[in-house]
């Protein structure tokens, strides 16, 4: 919730500021209805947060393992029938996504089992997500608007696939990959700010609109600044910009010394 509530605030006014210059102009009353109504990327830490309270009012540590099936079964009768049920206060963030939260609960206790997984069960798995995909899209002529089963298979199949890559790619040991990964979050609040000034700047300012240039140069943009201005925020000391201060944890050391 915390840096929901606080990137929210900085992407909102950045976006207030410069609303001549955006798709979407935004007023200071639109950046203020954060706690009802989530704006841009920022949607999925509001949903997760609603996730986790659900989530940690339904855990039992000596009853999970008997409780985890049955929420699972009862979290994908939501999102296969999610079209009938109601949205209201936002709850269909649960509906939709709850699901998957609980089969990454479930998958945790295999870990040993997918930490194996080789090139062979990635290669599988590709096959089965690429199959998936064309029977969904192309046989059956579906879209990501028609939820039901065959949405939440190919969501399971596709899911499966990026666990096998990236086991594999973790077995690689790609230095710089490893290092975007471990800085996803700091991507994920930025990347909007970084991408969207860019675009500002090539068609407001510099005239470009080749769509393959805003393409390639906003996805650039959209990583490099964000890990630029994470070591920024570093030397400077500005670490309340991504995570909530523990101000006791520095009282308790201050004690201890």
């Amino acid at each position: 919730m915390y840096p929901y509530i606080l990137w929210s605030l900085i992407q909102g006014t950045v976006e207030v500021v410069l609303s001549r210059y955006t798709n979407n102009s935004a007023n200071l009353a639109d950046v203020l209805t954060l706690f009802s109504q989530p704006r841009a990327q920022f949607w999925f830490l509001y949903a997760l947060f609603m996730v986790f309270v659900l989530a940690t009012l339904l855990y039992n540590k000596n009853k999970f393992n008997y409780i985890l099936p049955a929420l699972i079964v009862i979290s994908a009768g939501l999102y296969v029938y999610q079209n009938s049920l109601s949205q209201a206060f936002h709850l269909g963030y649960i509906i939709k996504f709850m699901i998957f939260f609980l089969l990454g609960a479930l998958a945790i206790r295999y870990s040993a089992f997918i930490g194996r997984i080789g090139m062979g069960d990635g290669l599988i798995a590709l096959v089965a997500f690429a199959l998936r995909e064309w029977g969904f899209h192309d046989y059956l002529g579906l879209t990501y608007t028609d939820v039901g089963v065959f949405s939440l298979i190919l969501a399971v199949v596709a899911i499966a696939f990026i666990i096998c890559l990236s086991v594999l790619l973790a077995k690689a040991d790609i230095a710089w990959l490893r290092r975007l990964g471990e800085l996803s979050m700091v991507i994920y609040l930025m990347h909007i700010l970084a991408a969207s000034g860019l675009r500002i700047i090539l068609t407001k300012f510099l005239h470009v609109n080749n769509w393959s240039v805003h393409v390639i140069a906003g996805t650039l943009i959209g990583l490099i600044a964000p890990i630029i201005a994470y070591y920024v925020i570093q030397r400077l000391h500005l670490n309340f910009l991504l995570e909530r201060p523990r101000y006791h944890r520095v009282q308790r050391k201050e004690k201890t010394l």
